[in-house]
């Protein structure tokens, strides 16, 4: 278990977050969120929705596929940004 999913508390949580709040992060559909993180849809679906309802996250349509994406106007967006490099420098670093 590495640090950021110990602060979130939900790997499900932290691989979202990893992927989506890093400066310039691309837009993800459902299936490709699941499958860069690692896990099922019905799961990132979950947390999404968790997301959602925080702000956190946008949605929007591309025809038939719904994409996700950091919502960059929110106050704790450079936070989250911030939490997710730093976890990362730890892990690269090998501590905690």
């Amino acid at each position: 278990m590495d640090i950021l999913q110990r602060i979130i508390g939900s790997q499900s949580r932290a691989e979202i977050l990893r992927l989506l709040f890093t400066p310039d992060a691309p837009t993800f559909y459902l299936r490709k969120l699941a499958r860069e993180a690692g896990l099922s849809a019905p799961v990132i679906h979950r947390e999404l929705q968790s997301l959602l309802e925080l702000e956190l996250v946008r949605q929007n349509s591309d025809g038939n596929r719904v994409n996700f994406s950091a919502n960059t106007g929110h106050l704790l967006y450079p936070v989250l940004c911030e939490l997710v490099r730093q976890a990362g420098l730890i892990k690269k670093n090998g501590s905690a």
